[in-house]
């Protein structure tokens, strides 16, 4: 009886995680951010344009170019529903961990996903500080699983094979991960 209570806790627990990722990805979506395609790779891409074995993304809106100012506005928004979603994923966590009726091993896996949380939370600033470090105006970064993802600005000639270069070798040092799951999206 005590570990189906525990499997229910952690699947209501993980239920509710999916569930705040969906509303704030349905958010951003209504919101004006601008939608991201999935090409046959599974790669997020807007244009397709490689640079050597470098995967270029694009973002820019066909009808023209982003102000500064709406680009600022862009990151900060970003910024701001990722914190959202993180707070409300950690609210959750923090209940299951709190919840006396809860197995040991249920607040232990809570515990466990809450320094995940904290510790991509890091990555991600580091990035973004290593990033504008590099020269950048402004970028966000978002730490998945299996990817990271860096959005930056750029300029009317888009970035450059050697721009792509650096922030793939930053994200890639900070997180240890292969330069293939690291994806770069241009916001113009």
């Amino acid at each position: 009886m005590v570990l189906k209570k525990k499997m229910a806790v952690i699947c209501v627990t993980a239920l509710l995680l999916c569930m705040a990722v969906y509303l704030n990805w349905n958010y951003q979506k209504s919101d004006g951010i601008p939608d991201l395609t999935v090409s046959d790779g599974g790669d997020i891409i807007d244009s397709n344009r490689v640079l050597g074995d470098l995967q270029y993304v694009s973002d820019t809106p066909d009808d023209g170019e982003v102000s500064s100012v709406g680009q600022s506005d862009y990151f900060a928004e970003v910024r701001l529903t990722r914190q959202i979603t993180r707070d409300e994923a950690l609210s959750i966590l923090r209940e299951g961990s709190s919840n006396t009726d809860t197995s040991e091993a249920a607040r232990d896996a809570a515990s466990v996903e809450m320094s995940k949380l904290a510790a991509s939370a890091v990555r991600e600033t580091r990035i973004e500080s290593l990033i504008k470090a590099k020269g950048f105006s402004d970028c966000v970064c978002i730490i998945s699983d299996s990817s990271v993802n860096v959005v930056v600005p750029s300029g009317e000639d888009g970035l450059n094979a050697q721009d792509v270069a650096k922030i793939k070798d930053i994200a890639v040092n900070e997180c240890e991960i292969s330069a293939e799951a690291v994806k770069i999206v241009e916001l113009r």
